[in-house]
C-alpha cells in the first residue's frame, strides 16, 4: 500500500492525497472545522460558503439525506477493494440550507490561527456572496487581513436562495464575475502567494460547455481551478408516510446530492477537460461512495476530488475508507501515481469513430 501515491497539487501546492470536504456538510461551525482539520486522511480543508455578516439560512427541516445498505447495488464486503466492509448501498440527500454560516470575519479569523499555529493542511475560504458588492466586501476584508487561506473558492453555483438566481447559469454575469474575481486576486498577489478558483453548477447541454469552457479560458492564467459540481438543482424527495416534502423550505424543492448524481459530476469533469486550457485544474465532486469513484473522477482528468453526501452518512470516517479502497485498486491497476492515469478516458474522447 505504501507504494502507492495518492498525493496530488494544484499549482504550486501539494495534497498528501486527492480527497477532501467540499464546502456543504460538517463544516460550518468551529468545531466542525477542527475536526476536519485534525482528519489526517483529508488532503484540505474547504470552510462552509460564507456572506459578509452570518447567516441563520432557511426554515428547518433543511437537510435530508438517506442511504439503503440493502440495496441490490451495494458494494460486496469480500471484496477485495472493499477492504472495511462497507456495505454502501445508493446514499441521496436533499438541502435547502440557504448558505447559512457563521459569517466571513470568523472564517478569517479561524484562518489566522491556524496559520499562526503553522498547522500545514491547505485551506479553501468558500465564498458566495449574494450579489457583486457583498463579494467585493468580503473580498477587500480576506485583502487586508495578514493571514490569508491558501485558495479562494467563489461560489457561483448555490441553489438554494429564496430569490436568488444561479449566476452560473447565466453566462454575462458569469463572465462578469470572473472578471470581477481575478481583478481583485491579482491585487492581492502582488503582495501574496494566493490562489483561486470558482465552484460551478452542473451543465447539461454541449452548447453550455462550449461556452463555458470559452469564459474560462479567458481567465487561464488568473484562476487555478473549477471546481464542479455543485448540488444538481431542483431536487425533490417525498416523505409517503406524511404526503410531504422532506425539507420544508422552497416548497421542498433543494439541491439534491448522493450516488445518484455521480453520472452528472462526471460528465462535468470529462466535458470541461476536454475544452480546458491546462492551465486551469478541475475539482471534481457528486456522488463519491467508494474509491472506485474517485479512481473514475481522476480518470476523467480531476486533480483532485471532493466528498459531501457521504459525509452526512458515514462521518469523517469515510475518508481513510476510500483512500485504502483507492490505493487497494490503483495496486491491482499497477498504477503507482494518479498521473499514471489522470485523464485517460479523455483520450477517448478525442478518438474517432470506428
Amino acid at each position: 500500500m505504501e507504494a502507492v501515491d495518492i498525493s496530488t497539487s494544484i499549482g504550486d501546492i501539494t495534497f498528501t492525497t486527492c480527497l477532501w470536504n467540499a464546502s456543504g456538510p460538517k463544516c460550518t461551525t468551529v468545531g466542525e472545522l477542527e475536526d476536519l482539520r485534525d482528519c489526517s486522511h483529508s488532503g484540505a480543508l474547504v470552510t462552509k460558503t460564507c456572506t459578509p455578516l452570518s447567516r441563520k439560512g432557511n426554515e428547518f427541516p433543511r437537510v435530508y439525506s438517506a442511504n439503503s445498505a440493502n440495496s441490490a447495488n451495494s458494494a460486496n464486503p469480500e471484496n477485495p477493494e472493499n477492504p472495511t466492509n462497507y456495505k454502501g448501498g445508493h446514499s441521496i440527500s436533499v438541502n435547502s440550507v440557504g448558505l447559512a454560516n457563521l459569517g466571513i470575519d470568523t472564517y478569517l479569523c479561524w484562518i489566522r490561527k491556524q496559520k499562526l499555529s503553522k498547522h500545514p493542511k491547505p485551506i479553501f475560504l468558500s465564498i458566495g456572496g449574494l450579489s457583486m458588492a457583498e463579494n467585493k466586501e468580503m473580498l477587500d476584508k480576506i485583502s487586508f487581513s495578514p493571514y490569508k487561506p491558501d485558495f479562494i473558492e467563489l461560489n457561483v453555483s448555490c441553489p438554494n436562495i429564496e430569490g436568488c438566481d444561479i449566476v452560473g447559469y447565466d453566462f454575462t454575469l458569469l463572465k462578469q464575475y470572473l472578471n470581477f474575481l481575478t481583478f481583485n486576486i491579482n491585487k492581492m498577489r502582488e503582495t501574496n502567494i494566493i490562489k483561486c478558483g470558482i465552484k460551478l453548477p452542473p451543465y447539461f447541454r454541449e452548447t453550455d460547455f462550449d461556452t463555458v469552457g470559452e469564459i474560462l479560458n479567458m481567465f487561464a492564467g488568473e484562476i487555478d481551478y473549477v471546481n464542479t459540481i455543485n448540488g444538481v438543482p431542483g431536487g425533490l424527495i417525498l416523505d409517503t408516510e406524511m404526503e410531504d416534502s422532506v425539507i420544508k423550505p422552497k416548497s421542498g424543492f433543494g439541491g439534491l446530492g448522493g450516488t445518484m448524481t455521480k453520472p452528472i459530476g462526471l460528465a462535468n469533469v470529462a466535458q470541461l477537460r476536454k475544452r480546458l486550457d491546462k492551465k486551469i485544474d478541475i475539482i471534481g465532486c457528486g456522488g463519491v461512495q467508494f474509491g472506485k469513484d474517485v479512481f473514475e473522477y481522476i480518470l476523467c482528468g480531476a486533480q483532485a476530488v471532493e466528498i459531501a453526501t457521504q459525509i452526512l452518512i458515514e462521518g469523517l470516517d469515510c475518508f481513510e475508507r476510500i483512500n485504502n479502497e483507492l490505493k487497494v485498486l490503483m495496486k491491482r491497476k499497477g498504477y503507482h501515481s494518479l498521473e499514471d492515469f489522470r485523464g485517460n478516458f479523455i483520450t477517448h474522447l478525442d478518438k474517432p469513430p470506428t
